[in-house]
Parts: structure tokens; sequence; C-alpha cells
């Protein structure tokens, strides 16, 4: 349930609202926890989450400076297959991506983005990832 949620609220359609909390509660409920540096992680053992047929390898929630994101990123897909599959067509000239990345602005305050991909770096470890699944909404 709580990933029907998470990317129902992560296609970042017009009129998407979330609070970091609410969506912190639903990394949670999808058996990610919280880390040091703010990031959401899979435990190292038992069910591996999974959101959109892909493993989930981490997630993270903002909420400063004018805007909010929820994020995940994710093992198998690349960035090119996950805008396929969630219908995202233009190319993010400001990405810093080796292979193309893409948004859709779904409303004013609104965007999806979708990244290929890249690495996240935490306090003690790197987590190299095949795409992101950005939710942005300005305030």
């Amino acid at each position: 349930q709580a990933g029907k949620q998470l990317e129902a609220l992560l296609q970042c359609k017009a009129g998407t609202t979330f609070t970091a909390q609410t969506v912190e509660a639903q990394f949670q409920a999808l058996g990610l926890v919280k880390s040091v540096d703010g990031f959401f992680l899979p435990l190292l053992k038992g069910v591996q989450p999974s959101l959109f047929g892909d493993q989930v390898l981490a997630a993270l929630v903002s909420d400063a400076d004018g805007e909010k994101k929820a994020v995940v990123y994710l093992k198998k897909q690349t960035g090119k297959q996950m805008a396929k599959k969630l219908g995202v067509t233009k190319i993010d000239e400001q990405a810093n991506t080796d292979d193309s990345s893409y948004f859709k602005q779904t409303s004013k305050k609104t965007t999806l983005l979708v990244g290929s991909a890249s690495e996240v770096f935490l306090a003690n470890a790197t987590i190299n990832y095949q795409s992101a699944v950005t939710c942005q909404l300005i305030k």
C-alpha cells in the first residue's frame, strides 16, 4: 500500500502536495530506514523495497529554499526507461548526468524529474544508481 501511494506521489501530477513527515512515514512503511545523513536506506537483510518495478537503493525528502522534493534512487532501470514508463519526454539540459535526464512540468507548481545514472554520496558510502525519480513542488 505504501508503495502505491509513493508511486502516485512521485508521479507529481497537478495538485500533488505532501509534507516531509508524510513522505518519511511512507518511506519507513516501504521498509527504508533513515540514516544519519538524512537519506532513507533499505535494511541490509530482508525484503528489498521496490517502486515502479525496480529496487529502491535510497530515498530522500527535503523541504527548504521555497521547494519540497521527494526522490527515490533506483537500481536497474535507466533514466530513459523510467522517463518512457512515466511519460516524461523533455530533456533536462541543466542536469549534470552522462546520459539524458528528463523533466515534465505537470502544473505551475509541480515538476516530475527523471534523472539518469549517477551516484549519491553518504557519510560512509557511495550509492551508484541507474535512475532517480523526483517530485518537486514550488511553494
